[in-house]
């Protein structure tokens, strides 16, 4: 299957991947980032956008992605 320019990616069974250590409201961040097109090329939301989503404040829904996204990388390539 070939993408285009503006195709989105539809994420499935995010819930289902589990990466140690990562809390409930870490995942539950990705999973609103994801699905407000936070991680979209070009980007379509803010940090801000996610934390409207997850009524926190813009530093902590930063926060929480920053750690996830760190646990994830270091589940796949740390030591």
């Amino acid at each position: 299957m070939t993408r285009s320019r503006g195709d989105r990616i539809h994420v499935v069974g995010v819930g289902d991947a589990e990466v140690e250590g990562e809390t409930e409201r870490q995942q539950e961040a990705v999973e609103t980032a994801v699905a407000v097109g936070y991680y979209d090329v070009p980007r379509t939301a803010t940090h801000e956008d996610v934390a409207a989503e997850l009524a926190c404040a813009p530093s902590t829904a930063s926060e929480h992605l920053r750690k996830a996204e760190s646990k994830v990388l270091q589940s796949r390539f740390g030591e």
